[in-house]
């Protein structure tokens, strides 16, 4: 799951306009329908929690992960 907190803090920091020192994932779950969503919990190693969703296509469709929220 840290990858995919990794891949997406690009897109964290531009849509929260804000920089993080750190966006370590702490758990996650997982929901598949059209590919996969994942719930991620990670800590900013500012004392703040943020609940972020990610969306991965299915292989075959060939798109970027995307942060919903």
């Amino acid at each position: 799951m840290q990858e995919l907190a990794d891949a997406v803090r690009a897109q964290l920091e531009e849509k929260e306009k804000q920089k993080y020192s750190a966006v370590k994932a702490l758990s996650f779950k997982c929901q598949l329908v059209a590919g996969t969503n994942y719930g991620i919990k990670v800590d900013t190693a500012d004392e703040n929690f943020l609940h972020l969703w990610v969306s991965k296509s299915l292989p075959h469709e060939n798109r970027p992960l995307v942060l919903a929220a």
